[in-house]
Protein backbone atom coordinates (compact mmCIF):
# COMPACT_ATOMS: atom_id res chain seq x y z
CA UNK A 1 0.00 0.00 0.00
CA UNK A 2 1.20 3.51 -0.93
CA UNK A 3 1.77 5.72 1.30
CA UNK A 4 -1.05 8.60 0.39
CA UNK A 5 -3.06 5.52 0.76
CA UNK A 6 -2.29 4.22 4.15
CA UNK A 7 -2.99 7.91 5.00
CA UNK A 8 -6.21 7.88 3.71
CA UNK A 9 -7.35 4.91 4.94
CA UNK A 10 -6.20 6.19 8.18
CA UNK A 11 -7.88 9.14 7.99
CA UNK A 12 -11.22 7.88 7.21
CA UNK A 13 -10.56 5.09 10.49
CA UNK A 14 -9.89 8.49 12.86
CA UNK A 15 -13.23 9.86 11.45
CA UNK A 16 -15.76 7.13 11.66
CA UNK A 17 -13.80 6.18 15.22
CA UNK A 18 -16.45 8.48 17.06
CA UNK A 19 -19.43 7.44 15.29
CA UNK A 20 -18.84 3.85 15.86
CA UNK A 21 -18.14 4.54 19.80
CA UNK A 22 -21.54 6.48 19.73
CA UNK A 23 -23.32 3.69 18.36
CA UNK A 24 -21.72 1.17 20.86
CA UNK A 25 -22.70 3.74 23.42
CA UNK A 26 -26.25 3.61 22.50
CA UNK A 27 -29.09 6.83 22.74
CA UNK A 28 -28.65 9.49 24.80
CA UNK A 29 -31.32 8.75 27.98
CA UNK A 30 -34.04 11.17 28.50
CA UNK A 31 -33.35 13.97 31.28
CA UNK A 32 -36.38 13.64 33.43
CA UNK A 33 -38.75 16.68 33.33
CA UNK A 34 -39.71 16.31 37.33
CA UNK A 35 -38.80 14.32 40.18
CA UNK A 36 -40.85 13.72 43.01
CA UNK A 37 -40.01 12.91 46.38
CA UNK A 38 -42.00 12.11 49.10
CA UNK A 39 -42.27 14.68 52.15
CA UNK A 40 -42.83 11.54 54.25
CA UNK A 41 -42.80 8.10 54.40
CA UNK A 42 -42.61 6.32 50.82
CA UNK A 43 -44.72 6.53 47.63
CA UNK A 44 -46.35 2.82 47.33
CA UNK A 45 -46.43 0.46 44.37
CA UNK A 46 -49.95 1.83 43.29
CA UNK A 47 -49.93 4.54 41.10
CA UNK A 48 -51.67 5.51 37.66
CA UNK A 49 -51.93 8.62 35.24
CA UNK A 50 -55.59 9.49 34.57
CA UNK A 51 -56.99 9.26 30.99
CA UNK A 52 -55.09 11.65 28.88
CA UNK A 53 -51.82 11.79 31.19
CA UNK A 54 -52.51 15.25 32.78
CA UNK A 55 -52.46 13.65 36.52
CA UNK A 56 -50.67 11.29 38.34
CA UNK A 57 -52.29 9.78 41.01
CA UNK A 58 -50.17 7.94 44.12
CA UNK A 59 -50.20 6.39 47.04
CA UNK A 60 -47.83 7.88 49.88
CA UNK A 61 -47.33 6.18 53.62
CA UNK A 62 -45.22 5.32 56.12
CA UNK A 63 -46.78 1.39 55.96
CA UNK A 64 -48.17 2.14 59.22
CA UNK A 65 -49.57 5.23 60.85
CA UNK A 66 -50.64 6.99 57.46
CA UNK A 67 -51.90 6.61 54.02
CA UNK A 68 -52.83 9.12 51.45
CA UNK A 69 -54.24 9.53 48.06
CA UNK A 70 -51.83 12.43 46.05
CA UNK A 71 -52.44 14.21 42.98
CA UNK A 72 -49.53 15.64 41.11
CA UNK A 73 -50.29 17.84 37.59
CA UNK A 74 -47.77 16.49 35.29
CA UNK A 75 -47.00 19.92 33.79
CA UNK A 76 -45.38 21.07 37.12
CA UNK A 77 -43.95 18.27 38.73
CA UNK A 78 -46.40 19.86 41.77
CA UNK A 79 -49.01 17.74 44.06
CA UNK A 80 -52.14 19.52 44.29
CA UNK A 81 -54.01 17.76 46.11
CA UNK A 82 -53.38 15.24 49.20
CA UNK A 83 -56.05 13.22 50.69
CA UNK A 84 -56.50 10.62 53.83
CA UNK A 85 -57.62 7.07 52.41
CA UNK A 86 -60.37 5.59 54.67
CA UNK A 87 -58.49 3.78 57.38
CA UNK A 88 -59.98 -0.02 56.30
CA UNK A 89 -58.36 0.48 52.73
CA UNK A 90 -55.27 1.30 52.65
CA UNK A 91 -53.49 -1.48 51.55
CA UNK A 92 -53.81 -0.31 47.88
CA UNK A 93 -54.42 -2.86 45.10
CA UNK A 94 -54.64 -0.54 41.82
CA UNK A 95 -55.97 2.84 40.93
CA UNK A 96 -58.55 3.83 38.48
CA UNK A 97 -58.37 7.28 37.54
CA UNK A 98 -61.75 9.35 36.03
CA UNK A 99 -61.13 11.75 33.13
CA UNK A 100 -59.80 15.68 34.28
CA UNK A 101 -59.73 15.03 38.10
CA UNK A 102 -62.50 14.05 38.30
CA UNK A 103 -61.69 11.62 41.04
CA UNK A 104 -60.03 8.62 41.21
CA UNK A 105 -61.24 4.32 42.64
CA UNK A 106 -59.73 2.84 44.90
CA UNK A 107 -58.86 -0.89 44.84
CA UNK A 108 -57.96 -1.85 48.17
CA UNK A 109 -57.40 -5.36 49.79
CA UNK A 110 -59.84 -5.79 52.24
CA UNK A 111 -59.66 -10.63 52.92
CA UNK A 112 -57.53 -12.51 54.65
CA UNK A 113 -54.74 -14.91 53.12
CA UNK A 114 -57.22 -17.22 53.89
CA UNK A 115 -60.13 -15.69 51.96
CA UNK A 116 -58.48 -12.85 49.64
CA UNK A 117 -61.16 -10.07 48.68
CA UNK A 118 -60.84 -6.40 46.93
CA UNK A 119 -63.20 -3.90 47.27
CA UNK A 120 -63.74 -0.71 45.33
CA UNK A 121 -64.50 2.64 46.45
CA UNK A 122 -65.03 5.83 44.43
CA UNK A 123 -63.16 8.47 45.91
CA UNK A 124 -63.87 12.15 44.71
CA UNK A 125 -61.99 14.76 43.20
CA UNK A 126 -62.12 16.79 46.41
CA UNK A 127 -61.11 13.61 48.34
CA UNK A 128 -64.47 12.09 49.50
CA UNK A 129 -65.29 8.39 49.71
CA UNK A 130 -68.20 7.60 48.21
CA UNK A 131 -69.89 4.26 46.67
CA UNK A 132 -68.00 1.23 47.43
CA UNK A 133 -68.96 -2.12 46.11
CA UNK A 134 -67.32 -5.27 46.69
CA UNK A 135 -65.62 -7.37 47.81
CA UNK A 136 -64.86 -9.53 45.07
CA UNK A 137 -62.41 -11.99 43.96
CA UNK A 138 -60.45 -9.66 41.56
CA UNK A 139 -61.69 -6.41 39.71
CA UNK A 140 -60.68 -5.93 36.10
CA UNK A 141 -61.09 -3.34 33.44
CA UNK A 142 -61.59 -3.81 29.44
CA UNK A 143 -59.15 -2.50 27.12
CA UNK A 144 -61.89 -2.63 24.32
CA UNK A 145 -65.00 -0.71 24.02
CA UNK A 146 -67.18 -0.12 26.52
CA UNK A 147 -63.67 0.94 28.29
CA UNK A 148 -65.79 3.30 30.98
CA UNK A 149 -66.79 -0.32 33.05
CA UNK A 150 -65.14 -1.45 36.10
CA UNK A 151 -65.89 -5.55 36.35
CA UNK A 152 -65.96 -7.82 39.34
CA UNK A 153 -64.39 -10.91 39.03
CA UNK A 154 -66.15 -13.94 41.80
CA UNK A 155 -65.51 -17.76 41.26
CA UNK A 156 -67.46 -20.57 43.06
CA UNK A 157 -66.66 -23.91 43.35
CA UNK A 158 -69.47 -26.48 42.96
CA UNK A 159 -69.83 -29.92 44.38
CA UNK A 160 -66.91 -31.47 42.59
CA UNK A 161 -63.80 -29.68 42.39
CA UNK A 162 -64.11 -29.43 38.32
CA UNK A 163 -67.38 -27.35 38.90
CA UNK A 164 -66.81 -24.08 39.22
CA UNK A 165 -69.54 -21.24 38.52
CA UNK A 166 -67.95 -17.55 37.48
CA UNK A 167 -69.57 -14.43 38.00
CA UNK A 168 -68.80 -11.36 36.12
CA UNK A 169 -70.44 -7.89 37.35
CA UNK A 170 -70.15 -4.51 35.56
CA UNK A 171 -70.00 -1.29 37.15
CA UNK A 172 -70.20 1.89 35.10
CA UNK A 173 -66.27 3.15 36.40
CA UNK A 174 -67.45 6.70 37.53
CA UNK A 175 -70.22 6.26 39.45
CA UNK A 176 -69.72 2.52 40.52
CA UNK A 177 -73.49 1.93 39.70
CA UNK A 178 -74.37 -1.56 38.24
CA UNK A 179 -74.89 -1.74 34.74
CA UNK A 180 -77.51 -4.40 33.90
CA UNK A 181 -77.08 -7.61 35.74
CA UNK A 182 -74.47 -9.83 36.79
CA UNK A 183 -73.41 -12.87 34.07
CA UNK A 184 -73.11 -16.29 35.55
CA UNK A 185 -71.38 -18.90 33.70
CA UNK A 186 -71.52 -22.31 35.32
CA UNK A 187 -69.17 -25.11 34.12
CA UNK A 188 -69.24 -28.60 34.86
CA UNK A 189 -66.31 -30.13 34.26
CA UNK A 190 -64.60 -26.65 32.72
CA UNK A 191 -67.32 -26.72 30.04
CA UNK A 192 -70.41 -24.52 29.40
CA UNK A 193 -73.47 -25.68 28.12
CA UNK A 194 -74.85 -22.79 26.20
CA UNK A 195 -72.94 -21.62 24.53
CA UNK A 196 -70.90 -24.85 24.34
CA UNK A 197 -67.52 -23.67 25.64
CA UNK A 198 -64.77 -24.60 27.45
CA UNK A 199 -63.37 -21.87 29.42
CA UNK A 200 -59.47 -21.90 30.23
CA UNK A 201 -58.81 -18.18 31.52
CA UNK A 202 -59.91 -15.05 31.18
CA UNK A 203 -57.91 -11.72 29.81
CA UNK A 204 -59.05 -8.59 28.81
CA UNK A 205 -59.94 -7.62 32.52
CA UNK A 206 -62.07 -10.41 32.50
CA UNK A 207 -63.96 -9.16 29.57
CA UNK A 208 -63.04 -11.80 27.39
CA UNK A 209 -62.47 -16.06 27.94
CA UNK A 210 -60.39 -17.48 26.43
CA UNK A 211 -61.35 -21.34 25.62
CA UNK A 212 -62.21 -24.19 23.11
CA UNK A 213 -65.33 -24.85 20.91
CA UNK A 214 -65.99 -28.90 21.97
CA UNK A 215 -66.00 -31.65 18.92
CA UNK A 216 -69.08 -31.56 16.59
CA UNK A 217 -70.43 -35.07 15.80
CA UNK A 218 -70.96 -34.63 11.69
CA UNK A 219 -73.55 -37.19 10.89
CA UNK A 220 -73.01 -37.24 6.92
CA UNK A 221 -69.54 -38.07 7.25
CA UNK A 222 -69.84 -40.08 10.81
CA UNK A 223 -67.19 -38.12 12.28
CA UNK A 224 -66.24 -35.83 14.83
CA UNK A 225 -64.78 -32.54 13.99
CA UNK A 226 -61.69 -31.39 15.95
CA UNK A 227 -62.19 -28.86 18.90
CA UNK A 228 -61.57 -25.24 17.88
CA UNK A 229 -60.07 -22.14 19.70
CA UNK A 230 -62.53 -19.89 20.73
CA UNK A 231 -63.06 -16.36 22.72
CA UNK A 232 -66.22 -15.60 24.63
CA UNK A 233 -67.54 -12.16 25.19
CA UNK A 234 -68.39 -12.69 28.81
CA UNK A 235 -70.46 -9.05 28.62
CA UNK A 236 -72.65 -10.62 26.18
CA UNK A 237 -72.11 -14.21 26.13
CA UNK A 238 -71.27 -14.60 22.54
CA UNK A 239 -68.38 -16.36 21.02
CA UNK A 240 -66.75 -13.74 18.88
CA UNK A 241 -63.83 -15.31 17.43
CA UNK A 242 -63.09 -18.79 16.54
CA UNK A 243 -60.62 -20.57 14.73
CA UNK A 244 -58.98 -23.98 13.73
CA UNK A 245 -56.52 -25.28 15.95
CA UNK A 246 -53.82 -26.04 13.26
CA UNK A 247 -50.66 -26.40 15.84
CA UNK A 248 -52.16 -28.81 18.88
CA UNK A 249 -48.41 -28.72 20.17
CA UNK A 250 -48.28 -24.77 20.25
CA UNK A 251 -52.05 -24.66 21.55
CA UNK A 252 -51.19 -27.32 24.46
CA UNK A 253 -48.00 -25.51 25.17
CA UNK A 254 -50.20 -22.10 25.60
CA UNK A 255 -52.73 -23.89 28.07
CA UNK A 256 -49.64 -24.82 30.37
CA UNK A 257 -48.52 -21.34 30.16
CA UNK A 258 -51.64 -19.91 31.04
CA UNK A 259 -52.31 -22.29 34.32
CA UNK A 260 -48.93 -20.74 35.26
CA UNK A 261 -49.71 -17.10 34.34
CA UNK A 262 -53.50 -16.58 34.35
CA UNK A 263 -54.77 -13.51 32.88
CA UNK A 264 -52.54 -12.91 30.52
CA UNK A 265 -53.07 -12.92 26.47
CA UNK A 266 -49.51 -13.40 25.05
CA UNK A 267 -46.58 -15.50 26.21
CA UNK A 268 -42.97 -14.39 24.45
CA UNK A 269 -40.51 -16.35 25.73
CA UNK A 270 -36.70 -15.91 25.81
CA UNK A 271 -34.69 -18.69 24.33
CA UNK A 272 -31.54 -18.75 21.76
CA UNK A 273 -32.79 -20.26 18.86
CA UNK A 274 -35.08 -17.19 17.49
CA UNK A 275 -33.30 -13.53 15.93
CA UNK A 276 -32.01 -11.18 18.66
CA UNK A 277 -33.87 -8.02 19.91
CA UNK A 278 -31.77 -5.80 18.33
CA UNK A 279 -29.90 -3.39 21.01
CA UNK A 280 -30.51 -6.42 23.76
CA UNK A 281 -27.37 -8.37 24.00
CA UNK A 282 -27.67 -12.20 24.26
CA UNK A 283 -31.16 -12.00 24.15
CA UNK A 284 -33.84 -13.90 21.66
CA UNK A 285 -37.39 -13.59 21.63
CA UNK A 286 -39.50 -16.58 20.01
CA UNK A 287 -41.84 -15.62 17.88
CA UNK A 288 -43.28 -18.61 16.29
CA UNK A 289 -46.46 -20.13 16.91
CA UNK A 290 -44.57 -22.53 19.41
CA UNK A 291 -43.74 -19.67 21.36
CA UNK A 292 -46.51 -16.92 21.87
CA UNK A 293 -49.78 -18.30 22.72
CA UNK A 294 -53.17 -16.92 21.75
CA UNK A 295 -54.10 -13.66 21.82
CA UNK A 296 -57.59 -14.26 21.22
CA UNK A 297 -60.00 -11.87 23.29
CA UNK A 298 -57.77 -8.73 23.06
CA UNK A 299 -60.02 -6.71 20.95
CA UNK A 300 -57.74 -4.31 18.74
CA UNK A 301 -53.92 -5.50 17.84
CA UNK A 302 -52.01 -5.39 14.70
CA UNK A 303 -52.69 -7.81 11.99
CA UNK A 304 -49.03 -9.36 12.71
CA UNK A 305 -49.87 -9.87 15.85
CA UNK A 306 -53.42 -11.59 14.82
CA UNK A 307 -51.53 -14.29 12.99
CA UNK A 308 -49.46 -15.28 15.71
CA UNK A 309 -52.04 -16.85 17.46
CA UNK A 310 -50.33 -20.39 18.69
CA UNK A 311 -51.68 -22.74 16.31
CA UNK A 312 -52.00 -20.22 13.63
CA UNK A 313 -48.52 -19.95 12.11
Amino acid sequence: MSLSKAARVLAAIAWLAPAVAAAKAGPKPLEPAHVLKPTEGYFDEAFALEPGGARLYLVRTDGATFAKLEVVELANGKTTSSFDLPKDETAVERLEPLPDGKGVVVVSRAGTAEAPALVATLIDGAGKAGVKVGPALAFGRPSAPPQDLLLAFERKRGAHDVDVTYTITPYKLDTLAPVGKPRTYKTVAGELKNPPFRVLDFVDGYASAVGERPRVYVKKDDVREPARMATLDTLTGKITQEAEIADLLAWAQAGTLRARHPGRASFPLWGQDAPAIPGVEGAHLHATQRHVASRMGQGRRPQALQELHAGRR
